[in-house]
């Protein structure tokens, strides 16, 4: 029995065509091969070679034997230029010598084997050495035998046309095949359409050049020349016995080593090939072999070995042995489930059993479609083939919500669920995003823009689509200018804000002193800070949307600390007569620039630091100090002078220095108007007790005995000196 099995919708796995194959591939990697580019194996046994590898459909073999040297045969693997992918490899050597790269022409594996074929030696220009026969019994299917082949050799291109040509022979003996070799056998190894074997003197740069490949300087393979992928094949009469020989070996000596390659699997006689084939109408790359309902359909295609010129018709026995319901699970078209025949039309080598399933909404689990037929004439056994249906599960899916940005990216998301995964995904437009085809790709948009998702499962029926809608929006544009940029302490700046949109809802700013400010266009003080070079201002606006920008100056604004003007005046008040006062500027080191004004006249000005100034006119008088600093800030203070006219000195004839805190000091009244004045006291003997300069009318005489002293008072005016003398009693 012929028996396809499909597994679940969610559980697909990769089911590889012919479990020999992988075993193949499977030893091959294990033993170390799995670098090259042609892979070559001894590991498996001759019976492994023919009925593992070589044969196919339509064929049974038994009697299976070997006659050659270990490593003369094996297995091949290939993504070569040899023209076939894998297989078994007959040498007259060695067959880890096929492996390129040709960096050979005489390549040669001189095994001595001792055999000597009669058949090889017949169709042979000298000697055969070395022979490699792998033969077996094979019963066949159909009509006709056959499989493929490519012959390659060392000897290649140098020895075409000389005795030296290794030589091969396909040969097929049984009923109704007569031929001169063993057993009435045939060699089928020919040349297409022609009864001339194939050989290095037949088929070569010269001859037959359409099936002649040179390799040299092949990368994958050694050999330097090899044929085209060939076809052997034979009439024969199905179900009967045939034997087979495939032999190789080399001619007139041991050197340059030949090969045959053999397809794997080609080794068929089929008279009805049967298969399993499924359908999605919106995804026909879908491989799992499953039929869904209302979706996924499946046929059974009855395929000939080739086309025949008359009507060919398939019994199909029963289709009712399946749990799925005919006319209820599923249809058939125009065919009843019971003795049913599927037509082959003239010169089509194919006809198919489509089987629909029907979509009925209700969860039922796997149900099964069980087509019977006869594909053999060799046998009255039927075939049954098992088709699952599946329920059919739409998909569901819930996509990001609706969302509005500020000039930035947003990352979509869908959450399908449902359906048969892996899903196929298609964001629309795909021009803004990072992966339309992803469950959450960037969105990257510069205007409004409507995000829509089309979901589909791997079989394309079941979809689901939905849409995000991203509001985009612009963030301000932010920019203001000073009215000024620096200035001296206490510096007032008005901010003109030329921020867009002009639709802002919030202004926060910040001046670097610890402030900040709400307004628009705000008007801010600055003041001297030492530890501050010059202030940041930071501005941060935002839209109605809630779109935010910030903008930040550094060190924008500089303040210049302002002077600090002080003088002294010496005396600060005289007599006209000595009206001549000095002004001693005390104002802080940051001042250069220094203007005076002592308002008694127009002309009483000065721009010395510390000038000297007589007045002319008596009264008091404010006397102004301007200062400017090398950053142009200023300062100013003005102080009182007073000017007296010209009085009169009252001088005392007698002090009473008795402590009483009455006349006990020579007081002369007036005296501080002249300011430049010295006192000299002599006792009655002429000798000086006290002097001063100037007298600060501070003497008492207390160290001194009462009696009479005599003194001398000197004053300097405008007109010259004035002496003043006289006696002084001290009374007690």
């Amino acid at each position: 029995m012929f028996t396809i099995r499909i597994y679940h919708l969610h559980h697909i796995l990769l089911i590889m065509k012919n479990l020999r194959f992988s075993a193949i591939i499977l030893l091959l990697i294990v033993s170390g091969y799995c670098q090259a580019q042609l892979l070559v194996s001894s590991s498996l046994t001759p019976t492994q070679w023919v009925q593992d590898v070589l044969v196919g459909q339509g064929v049974t073999t038994s009697n299976i034997t070997y006659n050659g040297a270990p490593l003369a045969a094996g297995t091949f693997v290939s993504n070569s230029n040899i023209g076939l992918n894998s297989g078994v490899l007959l040498t007259s050597g060695d067959i880890n010598i096929a492996p390129g790269p040709n960096n050979s022409t005489s390549a040669t594996a001189s095994n001595n084997w001792p055999n000597i074929d009669p058949d090889l030696q017949a169709i042979a220009t000298g000697t055969v050495q070395n022979c490699c026969v792998l033969a077996f019994d094979f019963i066949p299917q159909s009509d006709t035998i056959r499989f493929r082949y490519v012959f390659a050799s060392e000897e290649y291109p140098e020895f075409v046309g000389t005795s030296f040509n290794d030589v091969f022979g396909f040969f097929v003996s049984g009923p109704g095949i007569t031929g001169p070799f063993t057993n009435n056998a045939v060699n089928i190894a020919l040349i297409p359409n022609t009864s001339t074997a194939v050989a290095i003197n037949n088929v070569n740069q010269n001859i037959n050049t359409q099936y002649y490949i040179s390799n040299t300087g092949g990368l994958t393979v050694q050999y330097d020349g090899f044929t085209t992928v060939l076809t052997a094949w034979h009439a024969v009469i199905p179900c009967q016995t045939y034997h087979i020989k495939l032999a190789i070996a080399d001619v007139s000596d041991q050197a340059y080593d030949s090969g045959v390659f053999l397809e794997e699997n080609s080794f068929t006689s089929t008279s009805l090939n049967v298969n399993t084939v499924y359908s999605s109408p919106g995804n026909p790359f879908m491989t799992a072999p499953i039929a869904i309902e209302g979706c996924r359909n499946a046929a059974v295609k009855f395929t000939l070995p080739f086309a025949k010129a008359d009507t060919q018709y398939v019994k199909i026995h029963n289709i009712m042995t399946g749990t799925a319901i005919w006319n209820t699970d599923f249809t058939l078209g125009n065919y009843n489930p019971i003795d049913s025949t599927v037509m082959i039309l003239p010169f089509h080598v194919a006809g198919n059993l489509s089987i629909v399933p029907a979509y009925d909404g209700i969860p039922e689990g796997v149900e099964t479609v069980e087509v019977k037929i006869r594909t053999s004439i060799c046998t009255l056994t039927d075939t049954t083939i098992i088709i699952p249906i599946y329920d059919y599960v739409n998909i569901t899916m819930t996509a990001s919500n609706d969302t509005a940005v500020c000039e930035s990216a947003v990352q979509l998301n869908i959450n399908p669920t449902g359906g048969a995964p892996p899903y196929g995904i298609q964001w629309s437009p795909i021009q803004t995003l990072s992966n339309p085809h992803s469950v959450n790709p960037l969105a990257t948009m510069n205007q409004n823009t409507v995000y829509t998702v089309v979901v589909k499962d791997s079989t394309r029926c079941s979809v689901a689509t939905d849409s995000v809608h991203v509001t985009y929006n612009l963030n301000p544009m932010i920019s203001f200018k000073p009215e000024i940029y620096e200035g001296c302490d206490s510096l007032v700046v008005q901010f003109t804000n030329i921020t867009t949109p002009n639709t802002i809802s919030n202004w926060y700013w910040t001046f670097g002193d610890g402030t900040s400010d709400t307004a628009k266009n705000p008007l801010h003080t600055f003041h001297y800070d030492p530890n501050i070079p010059a202030y940041t201002v930071y501005i941060a606006a935002t839209t109605p949307e809630g779109c935010s920008k910030n903008y930040t100056v550094d060190n924008l604004i500089k303040v210049f600390p302002l002077p600090t003007a002080d003088f002294t005046a010496t005396p600060d008040s005289v007599s006209i007569d000595e009206s001549l006062i000095t002004f001693t500027n005390l104002s802080s080191a940051n001042c250069t620039n220094f203007l005076w004004s002592f308002s008694d006249s127009i002309e009483g000005n000065s721009n010395e630091p510390s000038p000297s100034y007589t007045f002319t006119e008596t009264g008091t008088f404010n006397v102004w100090l301007w200062v400017m600093s090398d950053k142009g800030c200023k300062d100013s203070i003005s102080k009182p002078v007073t000017i007296t006219p010209m009085e009169q000195l009252t001088i005392p004839n007698i002090i009473t220095p008795n402590g009483d805190g009455k006349n006990d000091n020579f007081v002369i009244t007036n005296l501080q108007y002249l300011p430049k004045n010295s006192l000299i006291v002599y006792n009655r003997w002429g000798k000086k007790v006290y002097e001063a300069s100037p007298y600060l009318n501070d003497w008492n005489g207390k160290d001194f005995p009462n009696g009479t002293y005599y003194y001398l008072l000197r004053t300097g005016k405008r007109s010259g000196e004035y002496k003043y003398d006289g006696t002084l009693t001290i009374l007690r």
